[in-house]
């Protein structure tokens, strides 16, 4: 996930070890910037509890990519549960609303 290299760089020296390989750090780390900001480095492995939905685990890394073969599902429950809800980001209306828009007019 390269926190540990994101953290040295904030920093601007190296303050954790990083390493190539994934799962280097293996325990909590913080660093006190200054008295009120504390940058924390963590551990990235983090394992699905049960009941979690397949789509959470994919979105936040915890499902490997390679093994999903249909992302529709996940891509869906991400247009959901965004806020604000993409249509109304975007400024979109439903076909139908649209057509009744466009015969009112």
């Amino acid at each position: 996930m390269g926190k540990s290299s994101l953290l040295n760089t904030l920093l601007g020296r190296r303050r954790v070890s990083t390493s190539a390989t994934p799962g280097h750090t293996k325990h909590l780390q913080t660093m006190h910037v200054t008295k009120d900001l504390v940058l924390c480095d963590s551990p990235g492995v983090v394992h699905p509890q049960v009941g979690v939905p397949r789509a959470l685990q994919v979105i936040f890394g915890l499902y490997p990519i390679a093994q999903v073969r249909e992302p529709f599902t996940h891509v869906r429950f991400i247009a959901e549960h965004c806020w604000p809800p993409l249509p109304a980001a975007f400024g979109l209306l439903h076909v139908a609303r649209q057509v009744r828009a466009r015969v009112w007019c």
